[in-house]
């Protein structure tokens, strides 16, 4: 079997924008989504979507397990769908890819770049969680979804959440400009446990790091004009400019 033989069939397996590209692809923003939410392609295009296809860079949310918190499958799942996309799409070879994210996918948008064999070049974290240990106990919906992405993993469930955790493998972090976005009111994710923990831990090792911490803003809604033109001027392009 062959999964995603050609170009009409990519709408199965992620939302993408490239019907709109009219020159060639000079990026490939990539977003993992956060748990439970599945982006399909009846909805309406996003203008995020249409400003980036605007500037030739494709966008795609991989159709991947809304429990999956870059477990082995879903890493591999995203650099398959990416393989087969370069090659449908004639992408060349060194066209950078931005791992994007929020929440746990967010978490996702760190993590990729560690496991991913394709040339990952700067990463965009929202409201990312980033202590998955911790996390377990963190809501009453979320150990479930914990126990489905890693109980089987080699060395039990907590190795499983370690070996997924920002903080916990911050020394194998890439070094690649990185955004991150979070909020002091948000009371799903704990910026006080998440963010301003893994961005300390990232400033200490000298890492390329823009970091806004935001007083009034709930998980995931970035509500600073300034900051979400910020973030997507990042992902086009402006990572390049944050770079020692």
């Amino acid at each position: 079997m062959t999964p995603l033989k050609n170009i009409s069939e990519i709408k199965k397996y992620c939302r993408a924008n490239w019907e709109y590209i009219e020159g060639p692809i000079r990026s490939v923003v990539v977003e993992f989504q956060g748990l439970n939410r599945l982006e399909y392609f009846v909805q309406p295009s996003c203008q995020l979507e249409l400003e980036l296809a605007s500037e030739n860079i494709l966008y795609v949310i991989p159709y991947t397990d809304p429990w999956g918190w870059m477990n082995e499958t879903q890493a591999q799942y995203t650099d398959w769908l990416l393989e087969r996309l370069f090659e449908l799409l004639s992408i060349d070879r060194n066209v950078p890819v931005i791992s994007t994210g929020y929440s746990m996918g967010g978490l996702g948008a760190l993590m990729y770049p560690v496991f991913s064999h394709h040339n990952v070049s700067a990463c965009m974290a929202n409201s990312p969680v980033c202590d998955l240990v911790s996390h377990f106990t963190e809501r009453d919906d979320l150990p479930r979804t914990l126990m489905s992405a890693f109980m089987s993993y080699p060395g039990g469930l907590e190795a499983g959440l370690e070996s997924r955790s920002p903080i916990h493998q911050i020394d194998r972090l890439k070094q690649i400009p990185y955004f991150i976005v979070a909020g002091w009111k948000d009371t799903d994710v704990s910026i006080k446990n998440h963010s301003q923990r893994l961005t300390a831990l990232m400033q200490e090792r000298g890492m390329t790091l823009t970091y806004y911490a935001l007083p009034t803003m709930i998980h995931w809604k970035i509500n600073d004009y300034r900051v979400l033109r910020a973030s997507i001027d990042f992902i086009k392009g402006g990572y390049q400019k944050t770079k020692g």
